[in-house]
């Protein structure tokens, strides 16, 4: 009997014609996606196809122009906006957030595949896709970059930008180990713009809970209580080379938030997770955090997956000098002060998200804010870096140099 094969030869393959009922160029993607999910009709393979640069048959292009160029922006007014990243965050939140300020000119955008990148730039009108971020970095009319991808990537990618001469902002964490913010610190001259994006810092009820607490002469006690919702272990984000795991991807949030509002350094940390028989929960994202700060003010953060979506995910209290201040999921706040009490309520959730995009294109005008800014961000990484060590070894670290 003659032998049986798993695999035919290339002589033995079917043309190709015969599988692929339809072929789409990338630029008419999602008509393909479409087809796909819809089923309107029989298909079975189903082709992109690339433009082919001209004498270059067989090459597929890394840049897909879909708007005239623009010149490059002068460089005061870095304008000029090149992203690199494109999930679901930048696609729902940033993006819609960047167009509302306005005033930007959206360049390229550039993420791992082909079909997302051309999908963000057709959407929101930047002028060219790619999968190659390189381009981004050395288009001279793009004079600030903006950083939305996965953790693990963020602090390579903002030394690069910081070399290329661009503005930089990058979505939070800004690293995931102290060898990389040493790194960034080394990289950052202070000629450039460096912006996080810890937003909470920006909605508008933090500043005016920030106004409240301004001239004061004496500590803060401060909580923070976030009921963060479940995510499923295999998400990339529980991934300790990828995303860190929650306390570097998200905590990091509510302690640059207290740091925000004491203005102070976080002197030292302890951290504690849950024990015993967990189930389908995990220890790094059942957490309590007691935060000590150089002024004297104290924080506690309690942060939880275990809790139900039916309640209040954030809740934050601050005490001082016989006020006190409370932000509700950042729809209310009440602030009792001086004997009298004021009520704010927001019509929707605002996190500060356009405020944030806002604020980025202000700064650029104010040079002189640059380093203080940056200083800022370093001090609260270094303390959210510091508070993974507590949680790891169960000891107090001293975070202040």
């Amino acid at each position: 009997m003659a032998p049986c094969h798993l695999r035919g030869s290339a002589e033995d393959a079917l043309p190709s014609d015969y599988v692929i009922s339809h072929r789409f160029p990338i630029a008419e993607a999602l008509q393909a996606y479409d087809l796909l999910l819809k089923d309107r009709e029989p298909y079975l393979g189903v082709v992109l196809t690339y433009p082919q640069p001209e004498g270059e048959t067989g090459v597929l292009k890394r840049r897909v122009g879909l708007a005239p160029a623009a010149s490059a922006p002068a460089p005061e007014e870095a304008r000029g906006v090149g992203l690199i990243g494109g999930g679901m965050f930048t696609k729902n939140i940033l993006l819609p957030a960047l167009k509302e300020v306005g005033g930007a000119s959206l360049r390229g955008v550039a993420t791992t595949t082909g079909v997302t990148a051309q999908g963000l730039a057709q959407k929101f009108g930047f002028s060219y896709a790619t999968t190659d971020y390189r381009e981004i970095l050395e288009d001279a009319a793009v004079g600030s970059i903006f950083i939305t991808t996965r953790h693990n990537l963020h602090a390579g990618l903002v030394r690069e930008a910081l070399a290329a001469g661009k503005h930089v902002f990058v979505e939070k964490p800004l690293c995931l180990s102290e060898t990389e913010l040493e790194e960034i610190c080394r990289a950052y001259d202070g000629s450039r713009l460096l912006m996080v994006g810890f937003n909470r810092r920006f909605a508008p009820l933090a500043r005016n809970l920030k106004e409240c607490l301004r001239n004061r002469t004496t500590p803060l006690v401060m909580s923070y209580r976030v009921n963060a919702g479940y995510i499923p272990a295999d998400h990339w984000v529980h991934d300790p080379q990828i995303g860190g795991g929650r306390l570097l991807g998200e905590v990091c949030h509510f302690i640059d938030f207290l740091c925000y509002l004491s203005d102070s350094e976080v002197s030292s940390v302890s951290a504690a997770g849950i024990d015993g028989r967990l189930g389908k929960y995990r220890r790094d994202d059942n957490l309590s955090f007691t935060l000590k700060f150089a002024d004297g003010s104290v924080g506690h953060i309690l942060y939880t997956a275990m809790g139900s979506k039916a309640f209040s995910r954030e809740r934050l209290e601050v005490f001082g000098e016989e006020s006190v201040g409370v932000i509700e999921d950042f729809r209310r706040a009440l602030i009792v002060k001086g004997g009298r009490t004021r009520k704010i309520k927001k019509f929707s959730q605002d996190y500060g998200y356009q405020a944030e995009m806002a604020a980025f294109f202000q700064y650029l005008k104010e040079p002189g804010r640059f380093a203080a800014l940056f200083e800022s961000y370093v001090i609260s990484t270094r303390a959210t870096l510091k508070a993974a060590e507590a949680l790891q070894t169960g000891a107090v670290v001293q975070v202040a140099e």
